[in-house]
C-alpha cells in the first residue's frame, strides 16, 4: 500500500511523510509547494483506499470516503505532533493495544519510518512532541 501511496504523490509533485488508513476514515501528512493537484490527491486515496477496503471486505463498488479536511503545517513542532498523532491512531480507536503493535499495522506508514530511520528515532519523536488531542473541538 504504501508504495502505491507514495508513488502517487511523486506523480503530482508531493511528498508523502505519514499515513495511516482505518476502516472509516484515514489521515495523511504530506507537502506540497502547489495546492492545484490537491482534488487529484484526495480522489486518488479516496478510490484506492475504497478499492483496498471493498477487497478486503470481499464487496465492490462501495464509496467509503465522501470529504475531507485539510490543514496546513505551521512549524517543526506541528508537523511532528501530527506525525505522532497519525501514527498513534490505530491506538486511539483501538484497532491495536500499544504502539509497539503498530509496527504489525500494515495500513499505517509506523513501519517505514521504524525501518527507516530506527525505532528508536520514532520513539524520540513521540518523547519530544506529546500527542495531543486534534479533533475538531478536542
Amino acid at each position: 500500500m504504501f508504495e502505491n501511496l507514495q508513488n502517487e504523490f511523486c506523480k503530482i509533485d508531493y511528498k508523502l511523510y505519514a499515513w495511516v488508513i482505518l476502516d472509516n476514515h484515514y489521515h495523511i501528512e504530506f507537502k506540497t509547494k502547489l495546492g492545484r493537484n490537491l482534488g487529484k490527491a484526495i480522489n486518488f486515496i479516496h478510490g484506492r483506499t475504497a478499492f483496498e477496503i471493498n477487497k478486503l471486505e470481499k464487496t465492490s463498488g462501495r464509496k467509503i470516503f465522501q470529504n475531507y479536511l485539510d490543514y496546513c503545517i505551521r512549524d517543526e513542532k506541528d508537523f511532528y505532533r501530527h506525525f505522532n498523532y497519525i501514527h498513534h491512531n490505530p491506538v486511539k480507536h483501538q484497532y491495536v493495544k500499544t504502539k509497539e503493535e503498530v509496527f504489525n499495522y500494515e495500513f499505517c506508514s509506523y513501519k517505514n519510518w521504524a525501518e527507516k530511520k530506527g525505532k528508536d528515532w520514532v520513539d524520540s519523536c513521540f518523547e519530544t512532541y506529546p500527542i495531543v488531542d486534534l479533533t475538531i473541538g478536542g
